[in-house]
């Protein structure tokens, strides 16, 4: 988050955005805005309509995402969204597909292979947080560290349905990535990767993983044959948990339907081969 002496926030103009489709308005102190990227610079002190009229349309952005992007604008930080008490349906559905079999028409080789080697379970004398499986998962712990301390306890451990929670994180990433906001997307990765970290993954979030991929892969894109940061993280974290993941049809089904993603998990599950 960038500096501003604060003599300079509070003299600014006030600039007015009209967010999503029922043009909820929000107002800003313009410097801490226009300090956040050299777009949002142009935008707010531009030459354009909005610069002028001190007023800007965002009607594609959804309220809770651009209070978020205010709380960061004034903070350096946001706050994720809460779990929601998941329904007896959706639960009892969720227990139910555990048991399905694997789809002859789309088999994971890799994981096949490696559910007969070491690398899934304790070998006697080799202690299991030595194993392969043990190593990745300690790596994706590694990634995007936080540089920032937070605020109080996390809200999101447990195991209620995290999709929302999942879900602010992408939708945070993909409107700072938009908007050039480089540390904003670090922090949304960061951010994203600790929930995941604590998430308590059980059969009924298996739809919360599916879900989160689907956004992911629907609302990002890789840029110039470089792999997109949130996707990558996405893939890493189901590689480490695919054993557990891979029960569930959803995520099967998912998988299926995004090639990219499934090119991501093989390569980083190459990793855990001998």
């Amino acid at each position: 988050m960038t500096t501003v002496p604060y003599e300079e926030i509070i003299s600014s103009t006030p600039f007015t955005f009209i967010v999503g489709p029922d043009e909820i308005e929000f107002t800003l102190h313009s410097a801490l805005v226009a300090s956040q990227s050299p777009k949002l610079d142009r935008l707010l002190n531009g030459q354009m309509k909005e610069a002028i009229e001190r007023r800007v349309k965002f009607p594609h952005v959804d309220k809770d995402t651009f209070v978020r992007f205010g709380q960061y604008v004034y903070t350096g930080w946001y706050d994720e969204a809460q779990p929601e008490k998941r329904p007896v349906s959706e639960e009892q559905d969720s227990i139910g597909f555990q048991a399905t079999e694997q789809p002859a028409k789309f088999p994971l080789l890799p994981v096949k292979r490696l559910s007969k080697t070491k690398s899934f379970g304790p070998i006697i004398g080799e202690p299991i947080h030595n194993s392969k499986r043990a190593q990745l998962w300690d790596t994706f712990k590694a990634l995007h560290p936080l540089r920032i301390r937070q605020s109080g306890p996390r809200p999101n451990q447990g195991s209620g349905d995290h999709t929302g929670v999942f879900l602010s994180h992408v939708r945070m990433y993909v409107f700072a990535d938009y908007n050039g906001v480089d540390a904003l997307q670090n922090l949304a990765l960061s951010q994203l990767r600790l929930a995941l970290e604590r998430f308590n993954l059980c059969a009924e979030g298996h739809n919360d993983i599916s879900q989160l991929i689907k956004a992911c892969f629907e609302e990002t894109a890789d840029k110039e044959g470089q792999a997109d940061a949130l996707r990558s993280l996405v893939c890493f974290y189901s590689a480490c948990k695919i054993e557990e993941l891979w029960k569930g049809s959803a995520f099967r089904e998912t998988s299926e339907l995004f090639p990219e993603f499934y090119s991501g998990l093989i390569s980083i599950l190459l990793n855990r081969l001998d």
